[in-house]
């Protein structure tokens, strides 16, 4: 479960120091999706770097629309991964393959989803309730339209932002940071027992004893 750059990229200590040096970065790869830092928690550690380069060079106005972007599209990327792992356990349960539903990128609709799917798994299972109440501080913040963060003008061709908001990117970075922490696993996952699992790692843990089952 321990990140490893040389492994994941599958190549030689040389070769990435070559690369580094040069100011290469290689993307994808057969073990992208198990690799630590995962994706959800890429975009956080991003969002942490804007936020320290903006209060760095007191820009944090200037920076602070790309830090929330960021900030949402990570809180997006963990109850994505909640919905599917909980979906995939169902699934595997009920002997059928999971299909995770077509994209979508609001914040409520996609907390629902996981809502329900982490609810049907049971044991007493939830979305973490910080998660929950993020998501719906960042709506707040966005409005309707979820693509605000990303351009200028909405589609409606009227300025994303017509009138002054607050974002306190800072508070919610702290939050977000904490809410990665718990839903992330730890390097010694494997030689814990798994009373001492986390609820994520102990739904991570479920799965991985259905995908044994499943094998040949």
């Amino acid at each position: 479960m321990t990140w490893n750059l040389q492994e994941w990229l599958k190549r030689s200590q040389e070769e990435a120091a070559a690369a580094f040096a040069a100011g290469h970065a290689t993307v994808g790869g057969p073990f992208e999706g198990m690799a630590f830092p995962g994706y959800a928690q890429a975009y956080v550690r991003a969002a942490g770097a804007v936020l320290t380069a903006a209060n760095a060079k007191q820009e944090l106005d200037i920076l602070a629309r790309p830090c929330v972007y960021l900030q949402r599209h990570a809180a997006e990327l963990h109850i994505k991964n909640l919905r599917d792992i909980a979906g995939e356990i169902l699934s595997r349960k009920a002997g059928e393959e999971y299909e995770p539903p077509r994209f979508t990128h609001g914040l409520v609709a996609l907390l629902a989803a996981a809502k329900l799917n982490i609810a049907a798994v049971g044991d007493g299972w939830a979305v973490p309730q910080d998660l929950e109440l993020l998501v719906n501080e960042l709506v707040a913040f966005e409005g309707p339209d979820e693509t605000v963060l990303r351009y200028e003008r909405t589609r409606k061709n009227v300025p994303s932002f017509p009138e002054r908001k607050n974002a306190p990117v800072r508070y919610w970075q702290r939050r977000l940071e904490a809410i990665d922490e718990s839903l992330t696993v730890r390097d010694d996952f494997a030689t814990r027992a798994p009373e001492t699992y986390s609820m994520f790692e102990a739904i991570v843990y479920e799965l991985y004893l259905l995908s044994i089952d499943d094998e040949p």
